[in-house]
């Protein structure tokens, strides 16, 4: 193996063109050393931090529309506060239940309808409110029926929301010379249970 002075020698007679070639091929090497090492790598970097910024600014964007739509979603919440206030007075609470029951079976007799059962099924729970079901049977006329079921409707007796389905219309007779149905059905009243409950 060569010494340092052999190497020394070496280089210093080399023709100039060598020594060139030789400084040339070091510059070239070092800078490809800095490239891969160091400039690629900081460059990556870069392109990375670059779509961060962009990311960021684009939720900065979308932040920006929100808040500026704040106004807007702060009305439709206190509209959708006065709706839930409206609707919970027309749902009954626990407590009311035995007098819409009342009111129903008032009502039923001032429509001229005959009660034959009137029978509470177990409430059937929501996510926030309950169904109470109630089964009716009754008897009068086709017409005392529709009054009694539009004056369900109208809300101006009972004042309570209550749908009535299942509706069966049977043994139809003559009685006092009026044709007299039985009529089954389901009236469902709604119990509003605030969060769950």
């Amino acid at each position: 193996m060569p010494t340092k002075e052999q190497i020394y020698q070496i280089v210093i007679s080399a023709p100039f063109s060598q020594k060139a070639m030789a400084a040339g091929l070091l510059i070239v090497l070092t800078g490809l050393l800095y490239w891969y090492n160091i400039y690629a790598d900081l460059t990556t970097k870069l392109e990375d931090l670059e779509k961060k910024v962009e990311q960021q600014n684009a939720e900065i964007e979308t932040k920006r529309k929100q808040v500026g739509q704040l106004p807007e979603f702060q009305a439709q919440l206190a509209r959708l506060q006065a709706n839930l206030k409206l609707a919970t007075k027309s749902l009954p609470s626990e407590r009311e239940i035995p007098e819409l029951l009342t009111s129903l079976a008032r009502l039923a007799e001032q429509c001229g309808l005959q009660l034959k059962r009137f029978e509470l099924k177990g409430e059937i729970a929501k996510q926030f409110y309950a169904e109470v079901p109630i089964e009716m049977e009754v008897d009068g006329s086709y017409h005392d029926l529709v009054f009694f079921y539009s004056k369900i409707a109208a809300q101006d007796t009972v004042r309570r929301i209550v749908n009535v389905s299942s509706i069966s219309l049977v043994n139809p007779r003559e009685q006092n010379q009026k044709i007299v149905l039985s009529a089954k059905f389901i009236a469902t009243t709604y119990r509003y249970m605030g969060d769950g409950k």
